[in-house]
């Protein structure tokens, strides 16, 4: 027993009647040089007949430390629990665990991600969204407004859809139903179609939700009447207000200063208004011109006298409708000629003075028929025809008549004669010798009760001869 493991050599072998030192009296050991080695060993994976039984090994069916062996069916290197082997040696097919939960699929196995597909994939025990590992294949966004537009800013990846959850992240406003990318685009300030802009600023914006606005081409804040273009609001080069009379001027507008240049600057029809006779620069053609182009009141302005030019006159602005040149001051002491006195004085009502009667013809033939013979207190209105005043001079008309207007504002036609003695402006009727229904006799030298049928030497208050 050269190992002292109590079991003999069975080729060393001696006789003995005592047993001798470093003998014994069995001879089943198989490796007298290996205490290990003896029929009491336990059999194990080594290589070595531990137990001395003649089997070595798997060969031996005491081996006490084999390795279980799984088999990997799908060779995905995780074996199947159910199909196990204990040797020392690994079988072919068979490898060291058993984590595979499903050894006919390679995908499967406990290395492997948790996807969205009914199975479990990773053999944790738990499928799709009630694994936490799970990669789920869709993004899921949350439709708060129920339009099936989901919020990109809220999201859930899941493997189903959740309730409330929609697979399109394109909604602009989750909180509004009718925005979201098929909604049409009105006039609100919204981008109702989630494209980005909104208003006019969108091409596919429903401009009948807006307004009619007017060009402005001129950017003096009104618009052109002929030219709309429907818009959402209010921008630069666009107006309200349809009252430009002239887009491609910006000083031509209701807000400009009408100037003395043949054009209407303010646009309110009138060209020259408001400025007319108001200088030499924008002399009018008559009193009756500046009263046609604005209201104003009685004064002096500036109007065109044939004869002269540009000068300066009087306009009465209130009696029946205004516009009334005056074209004589007359008291008992002017004698009446054809030709043109004090004329600068004209505008000047304590001053006698007269146009010549040319520049009378001229005015009355330009379409101004009408006189006026006023003291300030009384008035009277006569009406010649444009042959009448053809054949007019100081001296007055030969058998002409003239229409007079009556208190109410209607006229008598040709009832009172122009000539009377040889009077200019004769109010006296030469059929009968009475006066005509304005109640006023004489010529224009002689005045209402002042009446005389001296032509030189009369007497009377001072009055003015009008013409419109």
């Amino acid at each position: 027993d050269l190992d002292e493991d109590d079991y003999g050599n069975p080729n060393t072998s001696i006789q003995s009647c005592t047993l001798p030192a470093g003998y014994v009296e069995d001879d089943t050991d198989c490796d007298d040089g290996d205490a290990s080695v003896r029929p009491t060993a336990i059999e194990i994976c080594d290589g070595i007949d531990n137990n001395c039984d003649g089997d070595i090994d798997d060969d031996d069916s005491s081996l006490s430390d084999a390795l279980l062996w799984f088999l990997d069916h799908d060779g995905d290197g995780e074996g199947d629990a159910d199909f196990r082997l204990s040797l020392c040696v690994q079988p072919t097919g068979y490898v060291d665990n058993s984590r595979d939960c499903n050894d006919l699929s390679a995908s499967i196995s406990s290395q492997a991600s948790e996807v969205c597909d009914g199975l479990d994939n990773n053999c944790d025990g738990l499928i799709d969204d009630d694994d936490p590992t799970v990669v789920p294949l869709v993004t899921y966004y949350l439709d708060l407004d129920a339009d099936g537009y989901g919020d990109a800013s809220q999201t859930q990846a899941s493997c189903t859809q959740p309730n409330g959850y929609v697979g399109d992240d394109t909604d602009c406003d989750d909180s509004e139903a009718a925005i979201n990318p098929l909604a049409d685009e009105v006039c609100d300030g919204l981008d109702n179609d989630c494209d980005g802009a909104f208003d006019d600023d969108d091409a596919d914006v429903d401009l009948t939700t807006g307004n009619a606005y007017y060009i402005d081409a001129d950017l003096d804040g009104y618009g052109n009447p002929g030219l709309t273009e429907e818009r959402c609001a209010l921008t630069t080069g666009y107006s309200e207000l349809d009252t430009d009379c002239d887009d491609a001027d910006p000083d031509t507008n209701p807000d400009a200063v009408e100037q003395c240049d043949a054009v209407d600057n303010d646009c309110d029809g009138g060209i020259d208004d408001g400025t007319l006779g108001s200088s030499t620069a924008c002399g009018a053609t008559s009193c009756a011109e500046i009263a046609q182009s604005y209201v104003t009141s009685s004064g002096v302005y500036w109007i065109d006298i044939p004869s002269q030019g540009v000068s300066q006159v009087y306009c009465d602005m209130d009696v029946d409708g205004g516009g009334w040149t005056l074209i004589e001051w007359l008291d008992h002491s002017f004698h009446l000629s054809s030709a043109a006195s004090n004329l600068s004085s004209l505008f000047d009502r304590s001053v006698p003075a007269k146009m010549s009667d040319s520049d009378i013809v001229s005015l009355a033939t330009a379409g101004q028929n009408e006189v006026m013979i006023s003291d300030g207190s009384s008035t009277y209105v006569l009406r010649y025809s444009d042959a009448e005043w053809g054949s007019f001079s100081s001296s007055g008309w030969t058998n002409v008549v003239y229409d007079s207007k009556g208190s109410n504002g209607s006229w008598s036609d040709d009832i009172c004669n122009g000539h009377f003695n040889n009077r200019g402006f004769s109010t006296y009727s030469d059929s009968d010798g009475s006066a005509c229904p304005i109640v006023y006799s004489g010529s224009s030298k002689y005045y209402s009760s002042y009446h005389t049928s001296l032509y030189s030497n009369g007497v009377g208050g001072a009055f003015g001869v009008y013409v419109r």
